[in-house]
């Protein structure tokens, strides 16, 4: 079977097809990197000031258990209660945490499903104005 030959227009069609998808390929890139960075700074990738933050709690919270086991007498208990404390605090922290992160997904997802919905609008218009 011959295939027949491609004329200027077929092949000027097919690159600007070519070309508006690799358009479409660099800012979906662009976009990707965008939402890294925000998500990076709501609480994805932890910062040097929070793994600092994070070695000196837990230097404090050791200190506390250390001081409680070490000294026998007036600090045992107060001591075991600041570190009950302190550890309780964290937790509610890294709670605070996640939740900011799926709030954020949450939103991510509910404008990616807009956004769909938007182009399944449009592409329903354009089979009703070809038909």
């Amino acid at each position: 079977m011959v295939w027949p030959m491609r004329n200027d227009e077929s092949a000027r069609i097919d690159h600007e097809k070519e070309y508006t998808l690799a358009e479409e390929i660099k800012q979906f890139k662009r976009e990707k990197e965008r939402i890294r960075s925000i998500v990076g700074r709501i609480g994805g990738v932890p910062t040097t000031r929070q793994r600092m933050f994070n070695v000196l709690f837990g230097v404090v919270i050791a200190a506390c258990f250390t001081i409680s086991i070490v000294t026998q007498g007036r600090l045992v208990l107060p001591m075991i209660e600041i570190g009950v404390v302190l550890i309780s605090l964290k937790i509610m922290y890294l709670l605070h945490t996640f939740l900011r992160q799926v709030h954020f997904m949450f939103w991510v997802l509910s404008s990616i499903e807009w956004r769909l919905n938007e182009m399944d609008k449009g592409a329903k218009e354009k089979r009703h104005e070809g038909n």
